[in-house]
């Protein structure tokens, strides 16, 4: 049995996959901006849709309670956006 996380996963990369005969690779499709829309339609088609679980039990939150964890991580990820670091994709 599939955790409600990786069920909110699976219903996100099938609407964003598509299966549609010479569509363009995953990678390209895959925008920030697609994957923020798609959740965003699936949370008013599904109403319990959420994204917060953990990929092992529907009990946990990887959300609640980590902050203290998550906030630095957000804030690494974007001083490496600025720095450039993950635009050379020869490193």
């Amino acid at each position: 049995m599939r955790s409600r996380s990786s069920q909110g996963q699976h219903h996100i990369w099938s609407r964003v996959e598509g299966d549609l005969p010479g569509q363009m690779p995953l990678r390209d499709r895959a925008t920030p901006k697609l994957v923020t829309q798609t959740i965003n339609i699936l949370k008013r088609e599904i109403p319990n849709f959420h994204m917060d679980g953990s990929s092992w039990t529907n009990n946990l939150s990887w959300v609640q309670g980590y902050e203290n964890v998550l906030t630095p991580m957000t804030q690494l990820s974007a001083q490496f956006q600025i720095s450039g670091f993950l635009k050379k994709p020869e490193i």
